[in-house]
């Protein structure tokens, strides 16, 4: 009756061993980045293709990375901060403070370059698919050149563009005051306005997105007819979009995410306003003010918990892993298993666990 009455103890202080490894394996995991590779200076642009990466710094650098094993392939000098990168099957883009887009091949080379009136100021304003490279600017043009040099349009907008894509043969384009849907040929099919001016913007495959001045968050098809909209509690600083879900971050540090039809998912409270968001067909990401990292799941959960050192970080959804840029230059690399993989994870540390403490009690016994 000893015998068992110890075995019984040990196995209780083995499934304790359990409750108290467990919760910590299965957070801890992503916790800490996979690897971090530094630069020279502030990370101000990712763009990625498959599973190539191309990043533009403040020193006017640019690097091409083979994703699957972070391999740099080339880097470039664009002789002014790069602000804007993107890249294609063939090409890289690239636009600089002092007005130049640049084309490079995929090996690195300069095809060519050609100065601008104003400058690209900021990530998402060059947009390249197939033979076409769209391209706004501080000024408020729309620039559209082929992959030869040639420039196509040149359009003028409202206001300074803030985002820029090409969908199904259209120019989508988002200023500080209007969406733009025009026709390949530079004709307006719709442009629609606000009550406020647009502090943020996201444009999907489907959809658009925009955050206002007067704390409301806007869908709007890409023809520019609005779908709903939703007023938040303050000022909209940040919004991303994916095919069935919209999130968006609030000044008073709340991340909230809709589904396609505008009701409400969750809410989540940061530790700091929200100043970046990405997101991908399974995650949310968010970076608050003072540079708190957040990965949840669209059902809520939360996976990833991570302070960079300083300054407002670039995310970037790379297949299964999230690149964080940071002002100091450090790029993190996060692997985000999926839940099968973690279930199957923790699985194998339960088993080991349970095993553990059937030797301990079988030792025990003896």
């Amino acid at each position: 009756m000893d015998i068992m009455l110890i075995n019984i103890r040990n196995l209780k202080r083995a499934f304790l061993i359990i409750l108290v490894i467990l919760p910590s394996i299965s957070i801890a995991q992503m916790r800490s980045p996979d690897f971090i590779y530094v630069f020279d200076d502030t990370i101000n642009s990712i763009s990625s293709h498959r599973y190539d990466i191309v990043i533009g710094l403040m020193n006017d650098k640019v690097y091409l990375f083979h994703g699957t094993y972070f391999r740099k392939t080339w880097e470039y000098n664009a002789n002014d901060v790069v602000n804007s990168v993107a890249i294609s099957d063939r090409y890289v883009v690239v636009g600089s403070m002092d007005g130049y887009i640049h084309l490079l091949s995929y090996n690195g080379t300069l095809v060519w370059k050609t100065k601008l009136d104003s400058y690209v100021d900021r990530p998402d304003l060059i947009y390249i698919l197939d033979n076409d490279i769209l391209v706004g600017t501080r000024d408020g043009f729309l620039y559209l050149f082929g992959v030869n040099g040639i420039m196509k349009r040149k359009l003028k907008t409202d206001a300074y563009i803030l985002k820029v894509r090409i969908i199904d043969n259209s120019m989508i384009a988002v200023s500080d005051k209007k969406i733009y849907s025009l026709d390949m040929e530079g004709g307006i099919i719709n442009s629609a306005g606000f009550d406020s001016y647009i502090r943020s913007a996201h444009i999907c495959d489907k959809y658009a997105v925009v955050g206002l001045g007067n704390n409301q968050l806007v869908t709007l098809d890409n023809n520019g007819n609005r779908l709903w909209s939703v007023n938040l509690s303050d000022q909209i600083g940040i919004v991303s979009c994916n095919e069935n879900y919209i999130a968006a971050g609030s000044r008073d540090k709340i991340l909230y995410l809709f589904d396609i039809e505008g009701n409400p998912v969750w809410a989540k409270n940061l530790s700091d306003s929200v100043v970046n968001i990405a997101m991908d067909e399974s995650n949310v990401a968010a970076a608050s003010r003072e540079g708190v990292i957040y990965v949840f799941s669209l059902s809520g959960i939360e996976k990833l918990t991570y302070l960079v050192d300083r300054g407002v970080p670039e995310l970037h959804f790379l297949h299964d892993a999230l690149l964080i840029g940071s002002s100091s230059g450090k790029l993190y690399y996060f692997k985000l298993y999926g839940d099968l993989a973690r279930l199957a994870f923790v699985g194998i540390v339960v088993f080991i666990v349970i095993m553990f403490g059937f030797v301990i009690t079988i030792r025990s016994a003896g």
